[in-house]
C-alpha cells in the first residue's frame, strides 16, 4: 500500500490521492454532522421565524473554517481545481452575479443584499461541497449515513407532536398543522420529509445491516406522516417523481442491471410503499374521516377555490410584475412589497391583517423580482444537473453512480414541483440540501466527462478570499437581522399590552439599515409610529410614519395612518391622496375609506363624504360606520333646508334630522331603491306629513313632492 501511494503522489502530484481508499475523512464527517445533525436543530422562538435567521446565521459562520481550509489546500497545491471548470459551475455563478445586478432596484437595499448574500452563501456553500468531497471515492458509504441522523432529528419531534395531538382524541386537517417538528410550518416539515425519501433510499442501497433496517425505518415513518399530514404539494412531488422515475428505469433498464427479479424488488418495494399509505388512512380515520383525505385530492384537481385559486392570483401578479420589469425585475426583495401595488381587492390580504411574503413559486419569484435573464440561469441549473444524471447513468461504468443517479433525481423532480407550488429557495434547510445534490452530481459526473482543464489557482484563491468575505458579511447581517427580529417580537408584545413607550423603544432598536421590515413585510417605523400617534406626540409620529411609507410605500395602514397625521397637521391635499392609494390597493379596507370619507366631511364636502360611504359597501362593517353617516347626512339635511321655504316641510325634515335611526333609514331605502339621497329625504318627509301625521291632503303632497323633488332635482 505505501509503495503505491507514493507512486500515484509521484506521478499525480495530489497528496489528496492518498485518502481515496478510505474513501472519507474527519472533515468529511464533521462537515456532514454539522449539516445534517446541527442545523436542523437550530431553533429559537426569541426570533418571529424561529428558523430562517438562525439558520442562515449558523450555516455562514460554519462555512468560514472551512473556506480557511480549503484555501490552505489550494495555495499548498494540495487540492484538484479541475471541477470548477465546469459549466454548471460557471452558469450558477452567473445567476448569483445575476441577481445581485437587481439589489439597485431594491426598495430597501439592506434586504436586497441579504437575499443577494443568501444567494453567494449557498453557491459557497456548493462549491465548499464539490472541493470537499471530489477526492473521496466512494463518500456515500459513509456519508450517506449521516442521513439515517437527519431524518431521526426531524421525525422523532413530528412523532411526538401527533401522539400529544392523539391523545386528546382527535386529529383532523387543522390540528395537523401543529405538526412542525423542528420547522417553523407543517407544509415545510412534510416537504423536509419528502427529501429524505430518495436520500433515504440512498442510504438503504449504499448499506447493509443496521443502516439499512434504520433506513428502512425511518423511510416507513416518513411515507406515514407524509400521507397524515395531508400537504397536497408533497403528495404530488412523490406522485410526479415517481412517474418521472419510471421511464429512466425502463430505458436504461439494461445499464442499470434491472432483470425480472430487480424489478420483481422494485414492484414489491412499490407495493409496500402503498400499503403504508393505506395502513396510515386506516390509522388516521380512527380519530376522523377519511373524508378529508377525498377533499385534498380533489383540491389537487380543482383551482376554483381555497389556497390553488389563491397561488393562481399571486401567480398571475407575478407575471404582471414581471412584465413592467422584464430584464432585471423588480428588485431583490421587492415582491412583497410590489404585490399590493397589483391590488389585493378580492384576497384574503384586502385589510391588511395578511400580507403575502411570495408568490409561492420559486421560478416566477425569480422572474419578477431579478428578470428572465437570472431566470434562464437558474432554470440552466436544473437543466445540467438533470442532463448530468442522464449522462451518468447512460455513460457510468460505476452501477452504484448510477444508482446514486437515479436517486438524485427522484429528489430534483420533487424539488421541482415544490418550487413551483412553494418557496423552498427561502428555507435554509431545502437549499443546503439541494446543493448538496448538486455538488455530488457533478462530482459523479466529472468522472466520466473529465477534460483536465484546471482554472488558474490565482482566480481561485481570489475566489475563495472573496467567498470569505461575503461570509463574514452574511454572519454580519445575520445577526442584525436577528437582532431586529428579537426587538420586534419583544415591542409586538407590548403593543397588545399598549405599552406604548417600551414598545417605540423596542422597536428603534430593531430598526437598521439592514432590518426595515418584519417577516410580514410591515415596517417596524410603522409600530413606533402608531405609538407615538398614541402618545399624542404627532410630530414624532409623523417622522416614524415617513420612515415607514419610504420603506414600503404600498402597505395599507402606511398609507392610513400617515394619511390620518397629514389630516391633523392640516395637509388635506396629502392625506386625500394616501386615502385614495389605500383604497385602489384594496377596495376592501375599510379603514381608509371610512377616514377618507371623514376627511371630505371635514373640508365641507359633504357629498363627495356620502358618496364614498355609498358607493363602498365594505365601510358597514366599520365599527364607525353609523356614527360617521349619520353625521354626514345631518349636514346633507342642514344644507337642504336652505332650499325649502316651506314651514311645514321644515318642521317634519327636522325631526327625520334629529333621529339617528331614522336618518340610517333613509340611507338604506336610498340605496336599496337606488334612489339619490336628496329625493328620498324628499318623499320621506312628505311621507311623514300626508300618511303618518296626515297633516296634508293628496293635491299638496303632490304640490310639495312636484316642487322639492324638482328643485332638488340637480343637487341628486
Amino acid at each position: 500500500m505505501k509503495s503505491r501511494t507514493k507512486h500515484s503522489q509521484t506521478a499525480n502530484y495530489n497528496p489528496m490521492k492518498k485518502k481515496e481508499g478510505a474513501g472519507y475523512s474527519w472533515h468529511h464527517w464533521l462537515f456532514m454532522l454539522l449539516l445534517m445533525a446541527v442545523l436542523p436543530l437550530v431553533y429559537t422562538d426569541a426570533v418571529l421565524d424561529p428558523v430562517l435567521v438562525p439558520r442562515m446565521i449558523f450555516l455562514s459562520i460554519v462555512l468560514i473554517p472551512w473556506l480557511l481550509y480549503l484555501l490552505s489546500k489550494v495555495i499548498h497545491q494540495k487540492i484538484n481545481l479541475e471541477i470548477l471548470n465546469s459549466t454548471i459551475f460557471r452558469i450558477y455563478l452567473g445567476f448569483v452575479l445575476l441577481s445581485g445586478v437587481s439589489i439597485i432596484k431594491s426598495i430597501n437595499p439592506g434586504d436586497g443584499i441579504w437575499e443577494w448574500m443568501k444567494a453567494c452563501t449557498f453557491f459557497i456553500f456548493f462549491v465548499s461541497t464539490v472541493l470537499l468531497f471530489q477526492q473521496a471515492k466512494k463518500p456515500e458509504t459513509t456519508i450517506f449515513r449521516f442521513i439515517a441522523l437527519f431524518s431521526a432529528i426531524i421525525l422523532l419531534p413530528g412523532i411526538y407532536q401527533l401522539a400529544e395531538i392523539l391523545q386528546q382524541g382527535t386529529f383532523d386537517h387543522q390540528s395537523s398543522y401543529f405538526i412542525t417538528s423542528v420547522f417553523a410550518h407543517r407544509n415545510i416539515f412534510a416537504q423536509a420529509l419528502f427529501y429524505t425519501v430518495p436520500l433515504l433510499g440512498m442510504l438503504i442501497y449504499f448499506n447493509k445491516g443496521i443502516w439499512r433496517i434504520l433506513g428502512l425505518i425511518f423511510l416507513v415513518l416518513s411515507l406515514a406522516l407524509i400521507t397524515i399530514l395531508m400537504v397536497k404539494s408533497v403528495w404530488l412531488a412523490l406522485l410526479v417523481s415517481v412517474l418521472f422515475t419510471m421511464p429512466l428505469l425502463f430505458i436504461f433498464r439494461k445499464k442499470l442491471g434491472i432483470g425480472i427479479s430487480q424489478l420483481k424488488k422494485i414492484l414489491v418495494f412499490i407495493f409496500i410503499a402503498v400499503l403504508i399509505v393505506i395502513a396510515s388512512i386506516a390509522i388516521f380515520s380512527r380519530f376522523n374521516t377519511t373524508e378529508v383525505f377525498k377533499k385534498q385530492g380533489q383540491a389537487m384537481q380543482d383551482f376554483s377555490y381555497g389556497s390553488a385559486l389563491e397561488r393562481i392570483h399571486l401567480w398571475e401578479k407575478s407575471l404582471e410584475m414581471f412584465k413592467d420589469n422584464p430584464i432585471v425585475g423588480i428588485g431583490l426583495s421587492n415582491w412583497k412589497i410590489e404585490l399590493p401595488n397589483y391590488g389585493t381587492s378580492d384576497m384574503r390580504s384586502a385589510e391588511g391583517e395578511i400580507i403575502y411574503q411570495r408568490p409561492h413559486n420559486d421560478f416566477l419569484w425569480i422572474l419578477a423580482e431579478r428578470g428572465i435573464l437570472t431566470l434562464i440561469f437558474y432554470l440552466l441549473i436544473f437543466a445540467i444537473t438533470a442532463w448530468y444524471l442522464i449522462r451518468i447513468i447512460a455513460k457510468s461504468k460505476n452501477r452504484d453512480d448510477q444508482y446514486f443517479a437515479l436517486f438524485a433525481w427522484f429528489f430534483l423532480v420533487g424539488y421541482g414541483i415544490f418550487a413551483s407550488m412553494s418557496f423552498p429557495l427561502e428555507r435554509p434547510i431545502s437549499s443546503a440540501l439541494l446543493n448538496l445534490v448538486f455538488a455530488f452530481v457533478l462530482i459523479k459526473y466529472q468522472k466520466i466527462e473529465s477534460k483536465n482543464q484546471k482554472p488558474k489557482k490565482s482566480m481561485i484563491v481570489l475566489f475563495l478570499t472573496l467567498g470569505l468575505i461575503i461570509l463574514i458579511v452574511t454572519s454580519y447581517i445575520g445577526v442584525q437581522r436577528f437582532k431586529g427580529e428579537y426587538h420586534t417580537r419583544k415591542g409586538l408584545v407590548l403593543r397588545e399590552q399598549q405599552k406604548w413607550q417600551p414598545m417605540i423603544d423596542e422597536m428603534h432598536q430593531a430598526s437598521s439599515f439592514f432590518y426595515t421590515l418584519d417577516p410580514t413585510s410591515t415596517p417596524v417605523k410603522w409600530c413606533s409610529g402608531l405609538g407615538y400617534y398614541n402618545l399624542g406626540e404627532m410630530d414624532r409620529a409623523f417622522a416614524d410614519l415617513s420612515d415607514a411609507y419610504h420603506a414600503n410605500p404600498y402597505h395599507i395602514h402606511v398609507l392610513n395612518n400617515l394619511a390620518t397625521i397629514y389630516g391633523i397637521q392640516k395637509k388635506d391635499t396629502e392625506a386625500i391622496e394616501l386615502y385614495k392609494e389605500a383604497m385602489r390597493i384594496s377596495s376592501d379596507f375599510s379603514d381608509a375609506a371610512a377616514n377618507l370619507s371623514v376627511m371630505y366631511f371635514n373640508i365641507g364636502n359633504s357629498d363627495t363624504a356620502y358618496q364614498i360611504i355609498r358607493n363602498n359597501k365594505i365601510v358597514a362593517q366599520h365599527v364607525n360606520y353609523k356614527t360617521i353617516t349619520v353625521t354626514i347626512i345631518y349636514d346633507i339635511i342642514e344644507k337642504m333646508k336652505t332650499n325649502i321655504d316651506d314651514r311645514d316641510m321644515l318642521i317634519a325634515i327636522d325631526r327625520i334630522r334629529n333621529s339617528n335611526e331614522w336618518m340610517l333609514k333613509v340611507h338604506e331605502q336610498s340605496v336599496h331603491d337606488d334612489v339619490p339621497l336628496r329625493k328620498q329625504i324628499i318623499i320621506e318627509t312628505v311621507y311623514l306629513m300626508s300618511a303618518i301625521d296626515q297633516s296634508i291632503d293628496s293635491s299638496r303632497t303632490d304640490y310639495l313632492n312636484k316642487k322639492y323633488l324638482d328643485r332638488f332635482k340637480e343637487l341628486n
